[in-house]
């Protein structure tokens, strides 16, 4: 069921990415942000690569983050997951006059995408901070 989470909610992020990119015309932040380290291969010409790899990246979180033994430990590799993505994207945005020229031209569909973001960042250091249960 964590799995299907995971890929549902890359899957959101991938298209509502890929949406704001608007045919090379938006902004690739998003993209960046929701793919993570992912977003890489869009330099070597991956960029397929790494839209599909975006469901099953975040798939793979809420899969195997949550299989951790140690509480702490999964907190902590949650958080490091999203401070990396968070980190990989705002690196993209590259300059104030950039993100400023995005926003004027998409505040609305940036504004949704980074609530997005945050939810589903929440949602997997929520989920990886649970107590397990026996059949975790």
């Amino acid at each position: 069921m964590r799995f299907i989470l995971g890929f549902v909610i890359g899957l959101v992020l991938a298209v509502a990415s890929l949406f704001m990119a608007g045919a090379g015309h938006g902004s690739y932040a998003p993209f960046i942000f929701s793919s993570g380290l992912l977003a890489l291969l869009m330099l070597l010409d991956g960029f397929w690569v790494a839209l599909i790899g975006t469901p099953l990246l975040w798939s793979a979180y809420f899969l195997f983050i949550p299989n951790i033994n140690s509480r702490n430990g999964r907190i902590a590799i949650a958080t490091v997951v999203v401070l990396l993505h968070s980190l990989v994207g705002i690196w993209s945005i590259g300059s104030r006059e950039l993100l400023e020229r995005d926003f004027q031209r998409q505040g609305t569909g940036l504004i949704s995408f980074f609530v997005l973001f945050a939810i589903s960042s929440a949602l997997l250091i929520l989920i990886s901070g649970r107590p397990r249960t026996a059949k975790d």
